[in-house]
Parts: structure tokens; sequence; C-alpha cells
């Protein structure tokens, strides 16, 4: 099973340096009045070692608070222009005979957009910021994927402020 680990970590982290360069960068966090956060299910087995869905949410709305940035209501952001959403997920592979798991976390800022060009195409999501990082981590020390969590959070709030200076 450590095999099979391993190879996913290489996986996902080959996807991570692919969407890691395709960032578009801090110049269009400019102008944002607030940020919805939406945190995907975390996997049962995730939840159950100790990482849910719920100290996430919190987690990531308290550190955008403390650096000034407006969290949305659900609401507020049904009636914000672009949508404008921090969206979190976490991807992990765990097997209950092997005491480690491997996991993606990825943080993404994306708004609604529309095309200039086709006025009858739907409007669509588009990524406007992302990180992500592998992880392989034993079940003792999952607390290292709120790390983890609280790093993207910082990056992104230093692109953000810095796009947005008071």
């Amino acid at each position: 099973m450590r095999t099979k680990i391993i190879l996913l970590a290489g996986l996902l982290l080959v996807l991570t340096v692919t969407h890691t360069h395709a960032t578009m960068g801090r110049d269009n966090l400019m102008g944002l009045r607030g940020i919805f956060v939406t945190v995907e299910e975390v996997r049962p087995d995730l939840e159950k070692d100790g990482v849910t869905q719920a100290q996430l949410q919190t987690r990531v709305e308290l550190k955008l608070r403390q650096a000034g940035i407006r969290v949305l209501t659900q609401d507020e952001w049904f009636k914000a222009l672009a949508f404008p959403r921090l969206y979190l997920r976490i991807t992990s592979v765990h097997d209950r005979s092997d005491p480690f798991y491997a996991a993606f976390v990825s943080l993404q800022f994306m708004e609604v957009v529309k095309l200039t060009h086709d006025r009858l195409m739907p409007s669509a999501n588009a990524i406007i910021w992302e990180q992500g990082r592998v992880l392989i981590v034993g079940t003792a020390r999952l607390r290292t994927i709120y790390d983890t969590v609280d790093d993207l959070m910082d990056e992104f709030i230093n692109d953000y402020l810095a796009a947005n200076p008071k």
C-alpha cells in the first residue's frame, strides 16, 4: 500500500506543479469587496481521524477576518457581481492497514466570468488564484493538514493585501 501512496503522491505533485504555474497572479485580486468561502466535503476516513470540514471552514473564515477581509454570507454572495469564492479542497487516499495518508490540499479563488466575444456562451467559473501542496503524513500527525491550510491562506492573504493596500 505504501508504494501506491507514493505513486499517487508523485502524480499529485506533477498536477500541483502544473496548476501552480497556471496561477494568474495577485493583480487579479484587486478591488474585491468580500469573499465567500466553500470547503469541499472531507472524506469520512479523514473526518474520523480528526480533520473536519467544519474546523476547516472556521479556520479559513477566521484567517480572512483577522486579515480584515470581509467574508460574505451566502445571501451576499448570491448578490455579488462575479460570485467571488475561495474554495478549499483536500483530496486524500488512505488504507486502514497503512498509517499514512497521501493528500493534496488545494486553495483556489474563483469568480464567474462571461466571454466577451460570444454573448450566447454561458458564464463559467474561472480560477483567478490557486496554490496547492502534496503531503504524505502519518495518521498521528494529521494536524499537519491544518498547518498546510494555514500556509496556503497566508499566501492568499499576502497576495490579496498586496493587490488591495489600505
